[in-house]
């Protein structure tokens, strides 16, 4: 059961909304959001963190996930987008908070 409660977890996946301009998004912890994932689906979060990993997909292209790791703990936040950044870079991702379709 405490498999399937973290498999849960992770599968919460930030969306990055590059063509919808809102107000200013309060900042969260990645931690808040992997406890909770329930409280911010379909709300527009700012998340400021480390990127741990990148994933094209298709592979070659800019298109694909990355892992972001802010200092509320160990486990990254997936984030899905269409310009894959640097690994290692400080990132700021503003976007809205969906349940993983997968």
């Amino acid at each position: 059961m405490k498999r399937i409660v973290t498999v849960f977890a992770v599968a919460a996946v930030l969306m990055i909304g590059l063509c919808t301009t809102q107000a200013e998004a309060a900042q969260e912890w990645i931690s808040d959001i992997l406890a909770n994932p329930a409280r911010y689906w379909n709300r527009t979060v700012t998340v400021i963190g480390d990127v741990q990993t990148v994933v094209a997909n298709p592979p070659g292209t800019t298109r694909g996930t990355f892992f972001i790791l802010d200092d509320s703990g160990q486990v990254p936040l997936c984030v899905q987008t269409k310009d894959l950044p640097p690994i290692g870079k400080t990132f700021e991702v503003t976007g809205v908070v969906i349940q993983d379709p997968n």
